[in-house]
Formats: C-alpha cells, sequence, structure tokens
C-alpha cells in the first residue's frame, strides 16, 4: 500500500499532540477571549494572542494529563 499526505498528516507527532488535545482545546479557548475582551477595552495584539494561545494550550495539556 502506498504512503499519501493522509499518512504523513496523521503521523506528524505535532498533529497527533493536537488531535489528541483538541477538546480540552475547546474547552479552555473561550477563556482568555472572553475575559480579555471584557476587562480591556484595547484592541488584541499579536503578542497577546500569542500569550493567550501558549496558556491555552498549557492548560489544555495540563487537562488531558489529568
Amino acid at each position: 500500500m502506498q504512503s499519501g499526505a493522509g499518512d504523513i498528516a496523521l503521523g506528524n507527532r505535532v498533529a497527533t499532540w493536537m488531535g489528541a488535545r483538541s477538546y480540552p482545546i475547546y474547552l479552555w479557548h473561550w477563556f482568555p477571549i472572553v475575559f480579555y475582551s471584557h476587562w480591556f477595552s484595547i484592541d488584541l495584539t499579536v503578542p497577546v494572542a500569542l500569550a493567550m494561545l501558549i496558556g491555552v494550550l498549557i492548560a489544555a495539556h495540563i487537562t488531558y494529563e489529568l
């Protein structure tokens, strides 16, 4: 059987990691978005968005492991 692009994507460690944590990411991603927009009246900047993304990924990983 030939290996195709789907085999490469499914065997990718990053894609596998994200796929396993997709539900915790889904659960956690709204908190920083809603709280940031509620507490601050300024636009979302790239550094703040990256910090939120990192925080969500950390929270999702901890949730997945526990």
